[in-house]
């Protein structure tokens, strides 16, 4: 005699089952999804440097800023142009400093090569200290270049409104 099925009362019957855990598992999904977006967060921030047959070129709004501003233009930006001077051979280079890279970058093939790369210094923290530490370093960067000749305002603009080009 074959064996009955065990009958499941009505009411049992009719509840909606509930998966253990469920809850959980969108929390944990969540939080992975959140460290993936934190974790990715730089890879989609724009790039102020670009490498270029193995020299490092200025990108982004850095380069914006060295090809646009002048030194009496920088306050309030985030890349501050400290000064303008022309090398031995009166290539035109530019001494900046913004939050996260100062340093001195001449122009090159097309784009400013950034010949000298320090810390940055935070321009909106109002670190006095900070600010003339970095400033001083890159001023004795300049120094120890052969024939630095710094130009004036009217000299900078003039070269702005060449395109950077030497006379």
């Amino acid at each position: 005699m074959p064996l009955a099925e065990p009958q499941i009362p009505q009411h049992a019957s009719r509840r909606k089952r509930v998966v253990a855990g469920r809850g959980v598992r969108w929390a944990i999904l969540a939080v992975a999804m959140g460290a993936v977006l934190v974790a990715s967060q730089g890879f989609f921030l724009p790039a102020i440097v670009e490498q270029r047959n193995g020299l490092t070129f200025a990108a982004g709004d850095l380069a914006h800023a060295l090809e646009t501003q002048t030194a009496a233009q920088s306050a309030g930006h985030p890349t501050r142009v400290i000064s303008t001077f022309a090398d031995d051979r009166e290539t035109p280079c530019r001494a900046f400093i913004r939050s996260d890279l100062s340093g001195i970058a001449c122009r090159r093939a097309g784009g400013w090569h950034l010949a000298v790369q320090r810390d940055g210094a935070d321009i909106a923290a109002n670190d006095p200290r900070k600010f003339a530490a970095v400033e001083r370093a890159i001023a004795d960067a300049i120094r120890a270049r052969p024939a630095a000749r710094f130009l004036d305002a009217d000299e900078e603009r003039e070269m702005l409104e060449r395109g950077w080009e030497a006379q």
